[in-house]
């Protein structure tokens, strides 16, 4: 399953999960208020449900993006390189895996421009312009972020939007009844929202390790390949955009083998 689909599913479903919890809860804190009406609060209640569900489909989607965008720029790079473009090269990222993946990838690419241009049998001054526009050095980064970090805080700012809509709609609800305290009511929405961001936290950890594992997998194997070894599998990941990676990085490779055995 592709990241931009795991990461806005995840985040729906865990709104679709926690809500009714939540609502149960201040459902127990306030039915005992005068001038509570069950009809209104199920009103009240299923506008913040449907509220929650937007904000999780729409910040999961581009928080998604954001994280997988530097996937997608290595991909298509690979895919240029692959075909003979031997101008292009592997820009760094700021996400520490994916950095690690460019740096892996370097050696290996700089190798496959320079088979491209004896394949080309280019005569000696552009070979030597070729190699010089074949060993550009990558710019890297001064700083850095994990893909678990930048998950965590992409989570924890979705789960903030979530919860800043849900106090604005309850407070519009609750000011109204009868013996309704302003300080009773903000203190209870932070004991509610509390177990709400450990667990967000904790779903944000299991899903960023996933793809913090099949990025670290592939950097892994290019390493192995870097130094020699053409023989290792490249195999699937079960993260889409992992696996359109791995897939447009198997023909430099095998190119890189065959030219090893010539």
């Amino acid at each position: 399953m592709r990241f931009k689909t795991l990461y806005p599913l995840t985040a729906v479903l865990l709104v679709i999960i926690v809500y009714p919890l939540s609502a149960y809860f201040r459902y127990q804190s306030l039915k005992y208020l005068e001038g509570f009406l069950m009809s209104d609060f199920l009103r009240v209640s299923a506008m913040i449900f449907i509220s929650d569900i937007i904000l999780a489909a729409g910040l999961g989607i581009v928080s998604a993006y954001i994280i997988t965008k530097p996937l997608s720029e290595i991909r298509d790079k690979i895919i240029r390189i692959s075909k003979g473009d031997i101008g292009v090269s592997v820009e760094d990222s700021r996400i520490r895996e994916m950095h690690d993946l460019v740096m892996s990838l370097k050696r290996s690419v700089v190798s496959f421009k320079l088979y491209i241009l004896r394949k080309k049998d280019t005569g000696k001054k552009e070979l030597s312009d070729g190699k010089k526009a074949a060993k550009n050095k990558i710019k890297e980064k001064r700083w850095f972020i994990s893909i678990s970090l930048l998950t965590i805080i992409s989570y924890i700012i979705l789960a903030l939007f979530i919860i800043a809509v849900s106090f604005l709609h309850r407070f519009y609800y609750i000011r109204g009844l009868t013996g309704f305290s302003s300080q009773g009511f903000l203190m209870s929405s932070i004991l509610q929202n509390i177990p709400t961001m450990l667990i967000i936290i904790l779903i944000a950890s299991i899903i960023s390790s996933r793809l913090s594992k099949a990025v670290r997998n592939v950097t892994e194997k290019m390493r192995i390949i870097t130094k020699g070894n053409f023989d290792v599998d490249l195999t699937k990941t079960g993260i889409g955009e992992v696996d359109m990676l791995v897939d447009s990085l198997k023909p430099m490779v095998s190119q890189l083998k065959k030219a090893s055995r010539s």
